[in-house]
């Protein structure tokens, strides 16, 4: 705890003499900063630092993007001075940002803006458990989220065979369909169109409702048919890098379990092995462990570390599953770009991040961010996106997870026990799931759309959709639209049951102070003001992992332009590390010098006619387990080695883990 609080306050005084140079902070302003540091500290805890900063620099986000700021809220976390409404930490940033009402100063400086949010946010996502109480609580919310979630309406998801459609009855209201009466089955725009209405009710305008909700069908099915029938030569299975809940680490081509949910869309004989002529051998060798059940093994729900502030909640697939759902996943991924008119990329948030600084500079485009946003993802918005292709919604369901288990820990005689929660998955899908990302993201973008012609009263062709792609930018959950349609959107979405994150959504557009932020980007006025975070404050040699993460917070701190908290704090002491401005593949810190600094040996390769130096390289350390037989052949078709000379069939008993081995490597 000492050396913890005496590693912060002096990374704190590092930052700030950094940034006296540039803002003009006097000395006896920074000795008052870290003092009031220190004592908040040692009265509250590391949590000020932690928590209670971050949550100051949410109230800072949405003044730059409203233009005031609630101050006596702001004094809470920060202190007030006497004869000043401003806070008292970090006064001298603070008066150059905010006047003493609390608007924002007229042409503010967008590197004090920074400045407030590096000190603020810098140790936001440092690595650290959380306590038991904390972690038992975010896996109770997955619990409580997920039944507040709409079941699918469709067969498919019982029955991934039956592709049939619900039967709907539209709920009329004043204005509406000529005969509401008529039960209907089918797919066509105005069966779709009475489906979402049921599912809205009476919660949209009646004014509008008909429009969105025509405007809806019409986009996701333009959206469905523009993919093709998936089949089974469009599929290409892998095996992710996460645990699983059958085993954590094996041989992962040794399939433990394959239900006959999968085997109806994926075939074992077709995915599972080379081909039909192995099926003998592997029932032989199998000795009738691999059999298919009715039984569906359920999703294991576990917590990761994150932040102080809670876990991050995450499931465990089953080998198989997830092994079907990577298939999934790939058909999804190739797809997208041309689907989406290049809108939705989830391979590259390079598109986002640039249309959030256009979006700060001008404000024509606003960023939403959304909140528990995989959890809250229903079936029914899924089915209705691809209810025009029913080979998709097949995929999906065969490899969806119908239950899942949670371990809590919870007191028991004064020791800890773990009791396990079954429960039904009503949501869509969770977190760790392959095909999670692609579909939510195409949901959203898909709604984005929808609500962009329903704006407009344009109905949907091929040159409208194109049109409104151009504005429209989707990653996961971090969605960008053109402001004039913001609210519209962020409506749209609460009627699909998903959760606007408020803090970490812009749309406001004021003169002279435009903020917004997506995929890890924080732009003000065009400029990029992100924070560098910290997630170790020291490093063990016995554990590469912190000196990998150790060094790349010191370059990003130095290419930041904290060059005193760079080689002050995060150098580490004893490790020959080269210095040099190009990209190295070994570990090297960063400069904007030209030349390489090397301070190990030096030789010249007359081999590779270049020279080269000695340095530490992060790698895989683990033990790999060779075997013979069709794993093994299997193995080599799917990984597709051709272009790894140094590849090897096999598996590891355990996870990898991060290593540093001394290289020859060409300097330069």
């Amino acid at each position: 705890m000492k050396k913890e609080v005496k590693l912060i306050l002096r990374t704190y005084r590092e930052i700030l003499q950094d940034q006296s140079v540039y803002a003009g902070l006097s000395k006896e302003g920074s000795s008052r900063n870290l003092s009031q540091i220190a004592t908040l500290v040692n009265t509250r805890g590391l949590r000020v630092v932690y928590q209670d900063f971050p949550n100051a620099a949410k109230l800072v986000d949405r003044s730059l993007s409203d233009g005031y700021v609630c101050l006596s809220t702001l004094r809470l976390s920060l202190g007030r001075l006497p004869k000043s409404n401003l806070p008292r930490l970090f006064h001298e940033l603070f008066v150059k940002l905010y006047d003493e009402d609390g608007n924002v100063v007229s042409e503010p400086d967008p590197t004090i803006v920074q400045y407030i949010r590096q000190l603020l946010l810098m140790f936001k996502k440092i690595v650290r458990d959380c306590e038991v109480e904390v972690t038992n609580q975010a896996l109770e919310d997955f619990k409580r989220l997920d039944s507040t979630v709409q079941e699918g309406s469709f067969p498919v998801w019982k029955d991934p065979l039956d592709t049939s459609y619900p039967r709907v009855q539209y709920v009329t209201t004043k204005g509406t369909y000529e005969d509401p009466n008529i039960l209907k089955a089918g797919n066509s725009v105005e069966e779709q169109t009475m489906r979402i209405a049921k599912h809205f009710g009476n919660t949209v305008d009646c004014n509008d409702r008909i429009s969105l909700e025509r405007s809806m069908a019409s986009v996701f099915r333009y959206i469905s048919t523009s993919f093709p029938l998936l089949t089974l030569d469009d599929l290409m299975p892998s095996h992710g890098s996460g645990a699983t809940s059958d085993a954590r680490w094996g041989d992962r081509y040794d399939f433990a379990s394959w239900s006959n949910r999968l085997e109806t869309i994926f075939p074992f004989c077709e995915f599972g092995m080379v081909n039909y002529s192995s099926y003998d051998f592997l029932e032989d060798y199998r000795n009738g462990k691999l059999q298919l059940s009715d039984r569906d093994y359920p999703v294991k729900i576990i917590a990761v570390p994150k932040t102080l502030k809670g876990p991050r909640i995450i499931g465990t697939e089953s080998t198989s599953r997830m092994y079907c759902q990577q298939a999934v996943r790939g058909f999804l991924t190739r797809n997208l770009v041309r689907v989406t008119c290049g809108s939705v990329d989830i391979q590259n948030q390079a598109m986002s991040q640039a249309a959030a600084l256009k979006g700060s500079i001008d404000g024509s485009l606003a960023t939403i961010d959304l909140s528990s946003a995989s959890d809250l993802l229903s079936c029914t918005l899924v089915e209705e996106v691809f209810a025009s292709n029913p080979s998709i919604l097949q995929a999906l369901s065969a490899c969806r997870a119908l239950e899942y288990t949670i371990d809590l820990e919870v007191p028991f005689k004064g020791a800890k026990k773990k009791k396990c929660i079954k429960g039904k998955m009503r949501k869509f899908s969770h977190q760790g799931s392959a095909v999670t990302f692609p579909v939510q993201s195409l949901c959203y973008y898909a709604i984005c759309v929808a609500v962009w012609h329903h704006e407009r009263k344009l109905t949907v062709t091929p040159r409208t959709f194109k049109e409104a792609s151009q504005y429209i930018t989707v990653y996961g959950d971090d969605i960008i639209v053109p402001t004039e349609i913001y609210e519209p959107v962020t409506k749209a979405l609460q009627l699909w049951g998903l959760k606007v994150n408020v803090d970490k959504s812009h749309g406001a557009t004021v003169p002279g102070s435009i903020f917004r932020e997506s995929c890890g980007i924080d732009a003000y006025n065009g400029v990029d003001v992100s924070p560098v975070y910290i997630r170790d404050l020291d490093y063990e040699v016995q554990k590469p992992e912190t000196v990998v993460r150790f060094v790349e917070v010191g370059n990003n701190l130095h290419k930041a332009g904290y060059w005193n908290t760079s080689c002050g704090l995060f150098s580490p002491d004893g490790l020959k590390i080269p210095i040099t401005k190009s990209e190295q593949a070994s570990l090297a810190m960063h400069t904007f010098c030209k030349g390489v600094y090397a301070p190990g040996i030096v030789r010249y390769n007359t081999i590779l006619h270049r020279y080269e130096t000695k340095a530490l390289v992060p790698t895989t350390v683990g033990s790999k387990i060779s075997r013979d037989g069709y794993e093994s052949i299997l193995q080599y078709i799917l990984e597709d080695p051709n272009q790894m000379p140094d590849w090897a069939s096999g598996f590891y008993p355990n996870r990898p883990k991060v290593g540093l081995r001394t290289k020859w490597i060409q300097i330069g």
